[in-house]
């Protein structure tokens, strides 16, 4: 399935700024069948997508947009939490499927943006698939230690922006997206090397953005 790219201007939002434009991919797919909206992760973006988006057109179009300060969204007023990104989900799916409730995918952070959008505005959703999602999760269950540094050391405020412009400064936009995969993927041996330089050239485009390292 053929992918293409949209800005999408929105006009419904409720929180911030209501002239904010999203940046999507879009994958068409079977009128008939299910609208499916992917929901990336922190610090993540549509080509998070780009492999299954195309699969899941074969029954329905695939919207993948970019959260506000991430990917190629910019946050024009607003800030890059879960509450103004919940807040554009639903103006993008009204402006995007006025007619039909979607079917959401969510991964990390966007599994708990996918939740919270199905709870708050159920007449939008037809669905939720939900892929590592950040829930809550019971005490007993174990966390991996470096994600959780790692997540722990870049939330401090300042602190955090610094330590990512200091690791900008150390590693090219390959190594970054290397370690990532070292650090996410069960076999980063197997991964698809056009996703991963779809990943590279994300990277590179981020670091010439004045928002990123703060969102």
């Amino acid at each position: 399935m053929e992918r293409r790219w949209r800005t999408v201007p929105l006009s419904t939002l409720e929180r911030g700024r209501r002239d904010v434009d999203v940046h999507t991919a879009w994958w068409s797919g079977a009128e008939s069948g299910p609208v499916f909206v992917a929901v990336h992760g922190l610090g993540g973006s549509h080509v998070n997508w780009a492999l299954l988006a195309p699969r899941l057109a074969r029954q329905g179009p695939v919207w993948a947009p970019d959260l506000a300060g991430f990917g190629l969204t910019p946050p024009t007023g607003r800030r890059p939490t879960v509450a103004d990104n919940l807040d554009l989900l639903a103006g993008f799916i009204r402006t995007v499927s006025p007619r039909r409730p979607v079917v959401l995918l969510g991964n990390s952070m966007g599994g708990t943006i996918a939740l919270l959008l199905a709870a708050e505005h159920p007449r939008l959703t037809a669905g939720v698939v939900l892929i590592a999602p950040a829930s809550p999760r019971p005490f007993r269950a174990p966390l991996d230690r470096q994600v959780l540094t790692n997540f722990a050391t870049l939330a401090a405020p300042v602190v955090g922006e610094r330590i990512l412009a200091y690791r900008q400064r150390r590693t090219t936009p390959d190594e970054q997206v290397r370690q990532t995969m070292l650090l996410c993927a069960a076999d980063p041996a197997n991964l698809d090397q056009a996703a991963l330089e779809e990943h590279v050239e994300m990277a590179k485009q981020r670091r010439g953005l004045p928002y990123a390292r703060a969102a």
